[in-house]
């Protein structure tokens, strides 16, 4: 019955309803059944869990391999506040202060303790991979060692492009005073170093390379919406969330990052979709006829 409905829906949308946005329509289709058909609510359920997991190892084995680089160690702290602050909102500060502390403990870890500490971390980077590629239906899995390496790359860039961007944020917010254009170039530089870190997720992650420019559009669409839930969720807490104070109390920032966490994965998982509808939807065509 669903199919019909749906058969009848398009009809009536190429009947009457202008070419670019029939294109623009049949485009989002194609992203909403793939994900369906890919079973995608489960795949954000198992990844914001794997998340849950190893979010704080996977920081902290970064950050702790970041103070043995050049960097000073005011743009590493700072770059961590950032990363917390801009990607958990309403509970970035109060998990950052929490993160300070594990970070003072793994001076005192032994050396198989931080080795499971980048187990963990490339573990993490590796389940992103899995569901990536069950969402763009990628069926050859790449060898370890090269995987590995491709993560490594990943990890690498994506600290160097934050410790870039807190850096001229630093240095714009350090000027004696602010004009409308350095504070347009901070928003300008969140927006850039979000696009930047999804089109490396995008990139490099998965088990087979997308063209640059679905990359691009698909990085930049995923900052986009990724900002806008951001927004939402921000107003979500401050106003509809009090009620929960008053039931969790200080725990209430548990349900808030769950909630959020939930939110940044599916928004990842979702916006592949451009990708497969882009470049690997020809591929997987065949198949589905032949159901």
């Amino acid at each position: 019955m669903s199919k019909v409905l749906v058969r009848c829906l398009l009809r009536i949308i190429r009947r009457y309803v202008p070419a670019p946005i029939q294109a623009a329509v049949n485009f989002a289709c194609k992203m909403m059944l793939n994900f369906y058909r890919s079973e995608g609510f489960m795949a954000v359920n198992s990844l914001s869990f794997s998340f849950l997991l190893s979010f704080i190892p996977f920081a902290l084995a970064i950050a702790s391999i970041s103070y043995w680089s050049p960097i000073s160690n005011k743009i590493i702290n700072s770059s961590v506040n950032y990363v917390f602050v801009h990607f958990l909102p309403q509970t970035g500060g109060v998990l950052y202060k929490q993160f300070k502390v594990f970070l003072r403990h793994t001076t005192h870890l032994p050396w198989f303790g931080f080795v499971f500490l980048v187990i963990t971390a490339y573990n993490l980077i590796m389940s992103v991979e899995t569901h990536l590629n069950k969402m763009l239906h990628i069926l050859r899995p790449r060898k370890i060692i090269y995987s590995l390496g491709l993560y490594t790359v990943f990890i690498i860039l994506g600290a160097l492009i934050v410790y870039a961007e807190v850096y001229l944020r630093i240095f714009l917010l350090s000027m004696s005073y602010m004009t409308d254009f350095e504070h347009y170039v901070i928003i300008g530089l969140n927006f850039v170093l979000s696009s930047a870190l999804f089109c490396g997720v995008y990139y490099f992650i998965p088990g087979q390379h997308a063209r640059y420019s679905s990359v691009l559009v698909t990085g930049m669409v995923a900052s986009i919406l990724f900002s806008l839930s951001k927004m939402v969720f921000v107003f979500y807490a401050t106003h509809f969330f009090k009620n929960y104070d008053l039931i969790y109390g200080s725990l209430v920032i548990i349900p808030l990052f769950l909630l959020w966490l939930y939110i940044a994965v599916l928004n990842l998982l979702f916006c592949a979709q451009i990708m497969y509808v882009r470049d690997f939807h020809r591929f997987y065509l065949p198949q589905n006829q032949h159901e």
